[in-house]
């Protein structure tokens, strides 16, 4: 029996025969889990030693192109044949196996593998947002500069900076007046003044 991995369960089994070109190859048994198609070939006594159950065949549903079933109708005597296609080393290769409701298995095969494609592209979508958020901090905590002049200028532009504004001193009231002394009574008036007030002379 194979090992399942934590998050794998377990969904059908069945004897099964492996053949090739309707060839008996090897009796066996096989699984299909949520995400693994396993053929198991079963083990052998033999008068000094025993050979025992052996893995033959180890199929991630990710990698299933297609499954199905031929049950023939007519011909009881005719094998019914499961047929699984899959990619692997860049080549489309196949396995027929001998097995009692092939239909079932194949539809069985197609839905459990449409749902362990989604989960794989979910999961490299999640895996790339992922790489992309720590490219973001890494860039970020490289060039710290950056960040202070994008705080800078936030702040900057809040807070401004007060400028000192020129005046004319001739114009602006605000400005205090030069000082002159009266030449009629010497007491200091300002320069822009018409009369001394303090003795009336007219400047």
């Amino acid at each position: 029996m194979p090992i399942y991995n934590s998050d794998e369960h377990e969904i059908m089994k069945s004897d099964a025969t492996l053949v090739d070109h309707s060839i008996k190859v090897s009796d066996g048994t096989l699984y299909l889990s949520n995400s693994r198609v396993i053929y198991e070939r079963k083990g052998k006594k033999k008068l000094f030693r025993a050979i025992p159950p052996h893995i033959d065949m180890e199929l991630k549903l990710t990698e299933l192109k297609d499954a199905a079933g031929s049950e023939p109708k007519l011909k009881f005597w005719a094998r019914r044949i499961l047929t699984v296609t899959y990619e692997r080393d860049n080549s489309t290769q196949s396995a027929d196996f001998v097995v009692e409701e092939p239909d079932a298995w194949a539809r069985s095969i197609q839905q459990w593998a449409s749902e362990a494609k989604r989960r794989s592209s979910e999961k490299s979508e999640r895996e790339k947002e992922d790489e992309k958020k720590r490219e973001i901090e890494m860039a970020r905590a490289k060039t710290p500069g950056a960040n202070i002049n994008i705080l800078y200028n936030e702040e900057s532009g809040k807070k401004k900076k007060s400028e000192p504004k020129y005046v004319d001193a001739e114009t602006d009231d605000n400005l205090p007046a030069s000082i002159k002394n009266c030449p009629s009574c010497g007491e200091q008036v300002p320069s822009n003044a018409k009369f001394c007030p303090n003795c009336g002379h007219q400047f």
